[in-house]
Order: structure tokens, then C-alpha cells, then sequence
């Protein structure tokens, strides 16, 4: 019983992972995510981007 709940557990884990990346490509516009790239530290430079294009500082604004 032990197996079948951690298996159940991995699919629903797996199937979280699925949807998160989903949600990334789509905000990204179209953008994907490899597989053996280091997904975090993409997330952290794209909300960083994401950032600065929504709240650009004033040097970045031209200001």
C-alpha cells in the first residue's frame, strides 16, 4: 500500500510540475522550458524581465 500511495503521490507531483510549466510557456509567450535547464534560476531572470518591463526604474524608463 506504502508503493501505491507514493506512486499516486509522483503522478500528482509529476502532474503539478506539467501544469507549472504550462503556466511558465504560457506567460512566457510561447517561450519553453528544457528539461535540463536549471528551471529556478530561468523563473528568477524571467520575473526579473518581467519586472523591469512592468515597473521600469527611472534610469530605465529614460526619465
Amino acid at each position: 500500500q506504502n508503493l501505491a500511495s507514493s506512486e499516486i503521490n509522483l503522478a500528482g507531483a509529476e502532474r503539478s510540475l506539467a501544469d507549472a510549466r504550462l503556466a511558465v510557456h504560457r506567460a512566457l509567450g510561447g517561450a519553453w522550458v528544457e528539461d535540463d535547464e536549471d528551471i529556478g534560476q530561468q523563473l528568477e531572470e524571467e520575473y526579473e524581465m518581467m519586472d523591469r518591463l512592468t515597473f521600469p526604474s527611472d534610469e530605465e524608463a529614460g526619465r
